[in-house]
């Protein structure tokens, strides 16, 4: 999944400013361009906030890619983040024959325009088949901030080492441009690394964060609407020698009502720093159908700590 951020307070004209977000582009911290705020610069508080972005964009990769194969940094933490970081998936035809016979249909209204379907929805097939495959995802900015952006996910199919252990790597990069907010563009790159299932490991942004599963994730089998539970938890440090350690980021699913013949997948990233103080919450929903098609709808990051930022991703 999206978001991790520890961030300070930026002086201007004497007078302590909360920083925008940490999501700049190394050379400081995004900040509006009203001139409300303004890029860091210089000496002790310019390296604070590269340290500080470094560790947002990790988190927001990290999260996003967890389901996505992806989730946007949801992921760094991964995803953050990410974030961090889906895609349109289909099920095997033995799987598709099995829901069929298996899944009634319709189901019932919920009152607000959607519908509580009675189907069963194979939602770990459809995180394998989206790590496995890869894609590109295109979204709009709203929020704090306006614009565009792309994703692009790499399929898992690197033969790797990951602790030591032999693993899958997968190298997400995310791109943003905003209308309203300098700097005017925002890229990174993370690398996450599975199992030969395709469970995830953990991830890696050179110089910048490293996220391990000490404790395997789960994934339900399947899942209906109504149904919620843990995922995981993945630990934080600031690099791979795990000198240094740098927070957790917690991960939950819940399952809502969408239509009659699909549901709305919603993945939840705590992301706290080493203090064990929250910093950012993303939110990715992601349509599930029976057969399996997993399609991302949108991402929402809300940073808690020093920062009032909240971006809202539209796919």
């Amino acid at each position: 999944g999206w978001a991790k951020t520890n961030c300070t307070a930026q002086r201007r004209r004497g007078q302590p400013r909360p920083l925008l977000t940490c999501l700049g582009a190394g050379r400081g911290v995004l900040t509006q361009a009203s001139g409300a705020w303004r890029d860091l610069e210089g000496g002790t508080e310019r390296n604070k906030a590269t340290k500080k972005w470094r560790r947002c964009r990790a988190g927001v990769l990290a999260s996003f890619q967890f389901i996505k194969g992806v989730i946007f940094m949801f992921q760094t933490t991964q995803l953050r983040p990410v974030l961090r970081k889906a895609l349109v998936l289909c099920a095997s035809a033995a799987l598709l024959s099995t829901l069929l016979s298996a899944c009634g249909g319709g189901g019932g209204s919920s009152g607000d325009g959607t519908v509580v379907s009675s189907f069963s929805f194979p939602l770990q097939t459809a995180y394998r088949t989206t790590i496995a495959s890869g894609g590109t995802y295109n979204f709009s900015i709203s929020g704090s901030c306006a614009g565009t952006g792309t994703q692009t996910v790499a399929p898992a199919n690197t033969p790797s080492v990951f602790e030591g252990a032999p693993a899958l790597s997968a190298q997400t990069t995310l791109f943003m441009a905003f209308t309203n907010c300098v700097p005017g563009t925002v890229a990174d790159t993370v690398t996450y690394y599975y199992d030969s299932n395709y469970l995830a490991l953990g991830h890696w942004a050179l110089g910048s964060s490293y996220g391990v599963y000490l404790t395997p994730p789960v994934l339900p089998v399947t899942v209906m609407v109504g149904n919620a539970g843990t995922i995981g938890t993945e630990t934080l440090y600031t690099d791979n020698t795990q000198a240094v350690p740098d927070g957790r980021s917690e991960l939950v699913y819940a399952v809502e009502a969408d239509t009659a013949t699909t549901a709305i997948v919603k993945l939840t990233a705590r992301i706290y720093n080493a203090s064990g103080t929250l910093t950012a919450t993303e939110q990715d929903r992601f349509r599930i159908t029976a057969a399996g098609a997993f399609t991302p709808v949108s991402t929402d990051l809300q940073y808690s700590d020093t920062s009032s930022l909240h971006l809202v991703l539209t796919y």
